[in-house]
Order: structure tokens, then sequence, then C-alpha cells
């Protein structure tokens, strides 16, 4: 998007802590062979489930969705007839490969038989959290606390995440990010959504489309959220769904009502509405509480799929164009109708505000002085 936001080619890493190189995952995949022979029955399903969890550090991103289908659908049909051993083995199955929700439904499944431990009471704390349920989860820590005192990893949860909601309370967005909108909600993105990030920036192209790093480490993604918050000007969220956790990211440049937005969605969920319905809520929440008026966007020209979600959302092309090296990139605009060159006029200084290097090639909208022309 701009030269606060470097692409660097390093090679993947998986911020996650999973291994990438091809020979990891194997054992994983010896065992969905052999429940694929079985039919994922219960019975085998129950049976592997040790060895599931003693290599479940295996895991890859493109690998996660399909065990999380299949964990869910083990869930669903045969978790009523699950042991409380082998719930507690589910359980640390989804908190290990952070799918938020099955944590949440399995703890309930598990309290129908026996109190949580305290560590389970840590997992729950953790998916309510994640989910972007933080009162909820203050209220499990302190009830935690309660039930377990001198218990170190509660009271240091419970620190966390009111340093957490306090951030929350400071949002310039709060009054709005609870509010009901479908399946969808946003939260602004922080430290803790390290893993959740990372297991669904696994693709490549993500960066390769969005302009954004490929990070060497946990580390190197933290450094990168915390000079993104010093800007002062970007607003970076979390996309929530109820259903899935953490799906992607949108953010939000903006000066003086005229923003800039980007956006990304995990290759698993994408091609099914969520970045239309993201793109859409961070929209809303800006026009409603910082009265912005006009918004920006660039993609890249192949990038057909992110095109289509500003269009559906009554974004119109540019008809100018960006000097190299960002040549490959198009420029949308939403807003009030104005003559091109103003809006060249207003998103160079909207540049300059973001201290870019992105040029546009004044030239290219000479023959045609409308907006929306191609």
């Amino acid at each position: 998007m701009d030269n606060r936001v470097i692409a660097m080619r390093a090679e993947q890493p998986g911020l996650h802590g999973c291994p990438t190189s091809e020979y990891m995952g194997l054992r994983l995949e010896a065992i969905a062979t052999r429940l694929e022979d079985r039919q994922w029955s219960h019975d085998a399903f129950r049976q592997y489930m040790p060895e599931i969890l003693a290599c479940s550090d295996d895991l890859v991103g493109s690998n996660r969705l399909y065990w999380l289908l299949g964990l869910r659908k083990e869930w669903r049909g045969c978790g009523w007839a699950m042991s409380g051993r082998e719930r507690g083995l589910m359980f640390c199955l989804a908190l290990r490969w952070n799918d938020w929700p099955l944590v949440l439904a399995v703890a309930e499944g598990i309290e129908a038989l026996r109190p949580l431990h305290p560590t389970e009471g840590i997992g729950y704390c953790l998916a309510l959290w994640h989910m972007g349920l933080t009162e909820s989860a203050l209220v499990q820590c302190r009830r935690l606390n309660l039930t377990h005192p001198g218990f170190g990893s509660a009271q240091a949860m419970l620190a966390t995440i009111n340093v957490w909601n306090d951030t929350l309370q400071h949002h310039p967005y709060t009054p709005l990010l609870g509010q009901p909108s479908g399946p969808l909600r946003l939260e602004p993105l922080g430290h803790h959504h390290l893993t959740d990030f990372a297991w669904q920036y696994f693709d490549p192209s993500i960066a390769e489309m969005c302009n954004l790093p490929t990070f060497e480490n946990g580390e190197h993604w933290h450094r990168w959220l915390q000079e993104n918050e010093s800007y002062g000007d970007e607003y970076v969220f979390a996309v929530l769904h109820q259903y899935w956790g953490f799906l992607g990211s949108v953010s939000l440049v903006l000066h003086e009502g005229v923003g800039f937005v980007s956006y990304w969605i995990g290759v698993d969920f994408q091609g099914h509405g969520m970045g239309t319905q993201a793109v859409s809520l961070l929209l809303e929440m800006a026009q409603s509480t910082s009265d912005m008026h006009t918004c920006y966007a660039q993609v890249l020209e192949c990038n057909r799929a992110s095109r289509r979600i500003l269009e559906k959302l009554g974004f119109e092309q540019l008809c100018c164009r960006l000097a190299p090296p960002n040549e490959d990139g198009l420029l949308y605009r939403l807003g009030a109708f104005q003559r091109c060159q103003q809006s060249i006029q207003e998103l160079c200084w909207l540049f300059e505000c973001m201290q870019s290097d992105v040029k546009i090639l004044r030239h290219a909208c000479e023959q045609n002085d409308m907006v929306g022309v191609k």
C-alpha cells in the first residue's frame, strides 16, 4: 500500500510456531489416511486421538481447515458419547489449533460431566478473549481466581485482559464494535492475535497481493503491529466470525474525512462474501464515528476478487494509473461525484499525509476527466 509496509522476500516462516518444512505434517497425513480408510468413524477417531494430539504441532496452515472440519464433525456427531477423558483430549486439540468456537463448545461439554480443571479454565478464558468476548473473558478469569486462589496463570491472564479491555475503552470505534452485525464482528488487531493471524496468513499470495510483509518470526510481527500503532492515523482490525474465529484483517488510514482502506481474508474463507461484509462494516463505522465522506483503495489489476469487493460496495475505478514500481496497481474511490483531477489532487494529498512514496501518473486521465471511466 505504501512505504510503511514493505513486502519482504524471506522463507515463509509459520508464525504460529508450526513447522513449514515439506517433511513436516507427514505423521498427521498418515493418520488422516487411516481415518479416511475407516470413514472417520467414531471408533477410529477415538483410537487415534492421542496420536493426533502428540503430533499436533506438525499441522501446517494449508491443512488446518481439513482437520478443524473433522474435529467439528466428530464433536457434533459423537461428542455426547465421549468420556470425560476424550472430551479433554478434544479440548486440547481445539486449543492447540486455535479453534476458539470449538474450545467453547467442548468446554461446555466437559462441564456437563465435571468442573473444568484450572488449565482448562485458562483455555476457556483464552477462547472468549480471542473471539472478541472480552467482558465474558474477564468474568471467567475473575471466577477462576476466586475458585483457585493463588493460581498464577489466572492472575496473569486477568491482568493482561484488563489491559486489553482498557485499550478497547479508549478506542474511537468502541461504541460500534459490539453491535450485532450478522456472523462477523471487527475488533482492533492486538498482539494477542499473533497465532490467529498466522493461521490465516500462511498463503504467500496474501502478502504479495496486499503488499504486506513476509514475517520472519513472531517478534517481527509484533514490531510491525507496534509500528502501525505508532502512526496514529491507521486503524487495523481483526475480522472475527462467530463460527470460525479470526478470518483476516481490514484497516483504514483516515485524514480529515478522507480514508484509505485495505483488507485481506484467509484463502480458506475467500469467495464467501466475508471480505465484502468486513469492509462494509469498517466503512459504516468510519462514516458513523469519524464523518468519513470519501474513501480510496489500491489493488493489483490481477486481483479480480478484491476488485469485485470494491465494486460491490460502490467504489469506482479511477482513470489514472500509478507510476513504477506500482504500475500494476489500480485506484478506486467511494464518495460523491467529483472530477478526476480533483480526485487525483485529493489522493496525492492523502498519500503525502500517509508519508507514502506512491506516485500517480497525472497525464493518464487527461483524455477523460470523469471519475469511474476505465
